[in-house]
């Protein structure tokens, strides 16, 4: 709980519209648009309202669930545009390629292929490499870049996982 408030995973709110749900891919298409229509609104305002990248991540998930498909809202995240659309699309970018670097990427509620996020994170590099022109200071986009690449390579992670806990110094058996 958050400051009194109980915290809500969209994607699994929003993974109850889908196939084990109210199977919302089935609603006759005026019903279906007009909440396709409002998820995209909420979507948009989640990649340029500058909250957290995990955050905009299980909104992602959870349209996926309820709509049946992750490509349609990764093609929709590139389509938005906007300085503020660039940063959270960076963002976004460095988060995912970070957790598929680590091994630790994986959906909560939506059965799809993470492929796709790989695919789809590697094809956004001319947008970063531009955001990280525009913006040489960015460290989200330095890493965003060193992330996509290291992608591209099928390399490791350049970062240490978190968890991870170099051997104690100065300890000689």
């Amino acid at each position: 709980m958050l400051g009194g408030v109980a915290s809500v995973d969209p994607a699994l709110e929003l993974g109850r519209l889908g196939r084990y749900g109210a199977r919302f891919v089935g609603w006759p298409v005026p019903e279906r648009a007009a909440v396709e229509q409002a998820l995209r609104a909420l979507v948009a305002i989640a990649v340029t309202d500058g909250r957290p990248p995990w955050d905009v991540a299980e909104l992602i998930e959870g349209t996926a669930g309820a709509t049946g498909g992750l490509e349609p809202w990764l093609g929709y995240v590139s389509g938005l545009f906007g300085p503020e659309a660039d940063a959270g699309l960076v963002r976004l970018v460095v988060d995912w390629a970070t957790d598929l670097l680590w091994g630790d990427f994986r959906f909560s509620w939506y059965d799809g292929d993470v492929q796709a996020v790989a695919d789809w994170l590697v094809a956004q590099h001319g947008r970063v490499e531009a955001f990280a022109v525009q913006h040489p200071r960015c460290k989200n986009a330095a890493d965003a870049l060193a992330a996509l690449a290291r992608l591209r390579e099928g390399r490791e992670s350049p970062w240490l996982y978190p968890c991870a806990r170099p051997a104690p110094l100065g300890i000689i058996t």
